[in-house]
């Protein structure tokens, strides 16, 4: 065990810094060279730089007294210095594990032990490398060689996956994959149709593009394409029945079977609004658009298509969001809101109702040309001055009680029936029109014909034709009764109208009375009078000098041109009590 010990030749430990203080040099300069002492018996003196067994006793009094130096684990304590589990470890300049010499190899031999293993290290770094380097090598190599004849992974072609395959496999693979080729086409609806390869006479053209897209592939940058995020496309070449693909296009179901699209349109309702009928899609296509969106499918070797997505379908020209549609209909709905009225205006006793309603309204509306409606008030005064007629007399009949007595039915003149107020009558129909009012409206009178004679008022001019007489009231008074001549019934055309009621137009006095005009610029007659007072045309009462005899049968063949003759002094008390619009009855 000592010549053990003796050949380690262990370097001084690191850690420490000497073994033994003074005690340890004097004992390596008297004994340089020579190993420890073993065998030493329990109690006696051993050198400071001895390695001891754990257990072991302590240094000597020089080694305890060393200064810094110290013993670890149940060995002397000298200073810093250590021993560890039995080996003296005296600091820097001690031994370490075993070694018994008291200060250890010289540090040159250290210095020279570590060159030793750096170069060894260095050594079988560099062979490692050369071995690393060799087979890295070899590897890239092989695989250069390996992808400068198979596809890199990820390459692609005709949407078959070709990675590590030789152009002979991929055109083996390609030539597969389109016998088997299939294209879908989906259709509005959730139908769908398909073409296959067979269909199309599909077949593989070796066109050189699968070994073109060899050559293009760099074997040597096979490390850049690891990462399996390269993907190459390319199509292959193939060929296929052209000339027939438009047959199989035209015996499509979305080409033969369809349903046309409509416009939206607007509709009236029940209740006469309008509302907008939405269009209808319809599914029919654009034929030449199907046939050459498949076409592209097939040679660009997509196996799916949309036509709802490509757009192939007709569309309606008209939709229900359409912004001229909806303001027509907006127009539509505001006019049919403007003539919702329906009315019915009755005009004078016996008189037939007048209808209002949408068909004579819708032509009232005016438009200011932005789109704002409203009704014309215009219009409704020119409908019930239509009705009213130019002289504003409602009906034809009046009844009228005699002085006599009798009660007459009249229906000639400008004053029988119902005298209407047309402006205000229009007022009311404005109205009822603009807040759509249902119903009946009742009209405004200026005058209002009665049964007892009361429309013609307390004053008024009553002439009989069969009695010869005239008779005047003033105030519901009989205030002048007088016979009169009227006009000859021995000549024709000369005959007083009657059977009506009319009214005193103007009166003068004194007057110039002129016949008709004759050829030869003369008048039939002319004739001065004192008071003149017209009622019917050229027809009027008035005196007449040149006659002094009235009543009885005159007027039978001595008549008037159509005139009243009346005595000059009835003529005259007549003259001061009528005026303007005085009624006239005849009969």
């Amino acid at each position: 065990m000592a010549e053990k010990k003796k050949d380690t030749g262990q370097r001084p430990s690191r850690k420490g810094k000497g073994s033994g203080g003074a005690g340890t040099k004097k004992n390596t300069k008297q004994n340089p060279g020579q190993p420890p002492r073993t065998g030493v018996k329990p109690g006696s003196r051993r050198p400071a730089g001895t390695l001891t067994k754990q257990g072991a006793g302590q240094a000597g009094k020089s080694g305890a007294q060393a200064g810094k130096s110290g013993v670890k684990r149940g060995s002397g304590q000298s200073g810093k210095s250590s021993v560890k589990r039995g080996n003296g470890q005296p600091g820097k300049n001690g031994t370490k594990r075993g070694d018994g010499r008291a200060g250890g190899r010289p540090r040159a031999g250290k210095k020279a032990a570590g060159r030793q293993k750096n170069k060894t290290l260095l050594i079988v770094l560099t062979c490692l490398g050369i071995a690393l380097a060799g087979t890295l090598g070899g590897i890239y190599i092989y695989k250069a060689d390996y992808f400068s004849h198979h596809f890199y992974e990820g390459t692609r072609i005709n949407g078959v996956d070709c990675s590590d395959m030789t152009v002979e496999e991929a055109e083996a693979t390609i030539q597969k994959k389109i016998n088997e080729y299939t294209l879908t086409i989906h259709e509005r609806g959730g139908r769908t149709e398909a073409l296959t390869a067979g269909q199309l006479r599909m077949e593989y053209l070796d066109d050189g593009k699968v070994h073109e897209l060899m050559v293009q592939q760099d074997p040597w940058l096979w490390f850049v394409k690891l990462d399996g995020h390269k993907v190459f496309e390319v199509t292959a070449g193939f060929v296929y029945d052209v000339d027939g693909l438009s047959g199989l296009v035209d015996g499509l179901l979305c080409v033969t079977e369809y349903t046309a699209p409509a416009d939206a349109y607007k509709a009236q309702e029940a209740d006469g609004s309008w509302t907008i009928v939405p269009e209808t899609e319809g599914s029919q296509v654009n034929r030449d658009q199907v046939y050459a969106l498949i076409k592209e499918a097939i040679e660009g070797g997509k196996t799916e298509i949309s036509l709802e997505d490509s757009g192939c379908y007709l569309k309606p020209a008209v939709y229900s969001s359409d912004e001229g549609l909806n303001a027509e209909v907006g127009r539509l709905n505001q006019i049919h809101s403007l003539t919702r009225a329906n009315i019915t205006l009755k005009l004078g006793i016996g008189g037939e109702p007048e209808a209002l309603g949408r068909d004579v309204l819708s032509g009232w509306v005016l438009d200011d040309g932005a789109g704002n409606l409203s009704i014309s008030k215009e219009a409704a005064g020119n409908w019930v001055q239509e009705l009213a007629g130019d002289s504003g007399i409602i009906g034809k009949k009046n009844f009228f009680r005699t002085t006599g007595g009798e009660i007459l039915c009249l229906e000639k003149g400008d004053t029988t029936g119902w005298s209407l107020d047309v402006e205000k009558t229009a007022d009311a129909v404005y109205q009822a029109v603009c807040e759509g009012y249902q119903g009946e409206i009742e009209p405004v009178y200026s005058r209002i014909s009665s049964y007892t004679g009361e429309d013609v008022g307390g004053t008024y001019v009553e002439i009989s034709i069969d009695q010869q007489k005239m008779w005047c009231y003033q105030n519901g008074v009989l205030v002048v009764e007088t016979p009169v001549v009227t006009g000859n019934l021995s000549i024709s055309g000369r005959a007083t109208p009657k059977g009506g009621i009319w009214s005193v137009k103007w009166k003068a006095h004194p007057y110039h009375m002129k016949g008709p005009k004759q050829e030869d610029g003369s008048y039939e007659y002319e004739v001065d009078v004192d008071y003149w007072m017209p009622f019917n045309g050229d027809v009027g009462i008035h005196d007449l000098a040149s006659r002094q005899e009235f009543g009885g049968s005159i007027y039978v063949t001595n008549g008037s041109h159509g005139c009243i003759n009346t005595p000059y002094e009835a003529a005259k008390q007549i003259y001061g009590i009528v005026g303007k619009g005085t009624p006239v009855v005849v009969y």
